[in-house]
Parts: C-alpha cells; structure tokens; sequence
C-alpha cells in the first residue's frame, strides 16, 4: 500500500519544523512533508508574503515538487495554515491534479465566516504584540529581545496581513473529499465562531472534533493529534463525525 503523503502548513510566525514532532507518533503508512512558508524557519532570508495569493502559489510549488501522479496525500493547516490549505486545494485542482484523500482545517473558524473582521497587522508595534501574546504565539520575554523582536515582528505582521485582508470568493464546486475541522476547547480565538460552517464547504463528510488545549493544542499534545490524524486516514475507516478527543 502507498504512504499516504501529509504536507502541513504552519502558523502564523511558525516555521515547518513545528511539525517535526508528529513523526514520533505517526504511523508508518502515513509520510510527513512539513511546509516551510517564504521568510519562515530555513527560508528566513527569503522575501515575506504581500498576500494570501502569494502565499499559495508558493505552497502549490512546494507540494507539487514533492507529489507524482496518482500518489495518495492529505493536507493540514493550523490557524493561517486552515486558511491556505483550503485556498491551496482549490489552486491544486485549477491545475489538475488529483483529489487528496482528505483535508484538515484546524484552530480557524470557516473561510466564508468573515463576521468580525480585525486589522491587527497595521497596529502600532505595542497593540500588535499585546494581541499576539493574547494568542499565546511568544512571549514578552522573546520580544524583549532586540534581534528576536526584528526578526519575528515583520513575520507576524506579514501574515495576519496575510489572512486579515483576505476576502473569500465562493466556489461552485465544493471540496470532493473528506475534511476533518480540529479545534481546542479552551481556544480564544475561534471562540465566538461557529465550526460547523466547514460543513458547508465539502460535498463528502466532515468531522468536527474539539481536543483540550489552548489555540496551540496541537504542538501541545502531539501524541493526541497524531491519533486523530492516524484514525481520519486510515484505509477504508469510517471518519468519526463529531466527538471530542
């Protein structure tokens, strides 16, 4: 049987190597392909993302040189990640190719949601970091470092710009394959969002599964989602529908 290939796309201010700790839990059936984003993780000297648009092209190019014809693969996306993994299956099909196996939308409420819109990116440096901590992505500690706070600030502003000025276009044609929406119970972020708009975006089934933890739950108990992700995969398994983990 082919591996079933997982490209995983990061966070915002994240680099790929956050997924890295999956490969301890996961399955041998399931292969793991990180995304490294422009201006993230090993590709920090290369230009930062003016759009969502970009951003995508880019992650199309870094799938594509990974995938052949025919093999099975799975994407997921954390936060920004949920946001770019769903733009990047619609680019994935514009260009032919063949339908994953199964998506993953985690940590970010549904891509038609755009109730509450925020501009957080173009606020001064002290709004934008006091948001940031909100989020739990760093810490005052780390911003308090000089080099650390000129190389991550640009980043996150470049990618809540990334996903703020987002607008979403709707698709006559819904996701042809499963999707799993993954959230934490304790996460701020999506807590006034309703998960079960992703229904909406697929014709085939969609699971809405809720783990402990903050908006991190994911690096936070990588044992845990390595689980959910093994059992959403497996061969011929019915995917679980609703539940928590």
């Amino acid at each position: 049987m082919d591996k079933i290939k997982l490209f995983c796309i990061p966070y915002s201010g994240a680099s790929a190597s956050v997924y890295t700790v999956w490969k301890k839990y996961l399955p041998e059936q399931i292969a793991l392909y990180p995304i490294e984003l422009s201006g993230h993780g090993k590709r920090v000297k290369a230009p930062l993302y003016d759009n969502l648009e970009q951003a995508v092209k880019d992650v199309v190019i870094s799938i594509l040189k990974q995938l052949k014809k025919g093999e099975p693969y799975a994407i997921i996306g954390h936060s920004m990640g949920a946001l770019l993994a769903y733009e990047v299956y619609y680019k994935l099909m514009e260009l032919g190719v063949h339908q994953p196996c199964h998506m993953f939308f985690s940590g970010r409420k549904a891509p038609q949601d755009q109730k509450e819109q925020t501009a957080f990116y173009a606020a001064s440096d002290d709004e934008f970091l006091k948001i940031v901590y909100i989020y739990g992505g760093t810490t005052p500690a780390v911003m308090q470092n000089k080099e650390l706070r000129e190389l991550f600030l640009p980043m996150l502003r470049s990618d809540f710009k990334i996903t703020e000025t987002y607008v979403w276009k709707e698709r006559e044609a819904k996701i042809q394959c499963p999707i799993t929406v993954i959230n934490g119970k304790s996460d701020t972020s999506v807590a006034n969002a309703d998960m079960g708009h992703w229904r909406q975006c697929t014709q085939d089934t969609c699971s809405i599964l809720e783990c402990y933890g903050d908006h991190f739950f994911l690096v936070q108990d990588p044992e845990k989602m390595a689980g959910i992700l093994a059992q959403q995969l497996r061969p011929h398994n019915k995917p679980i529908q609703r539940g928590k983990e």
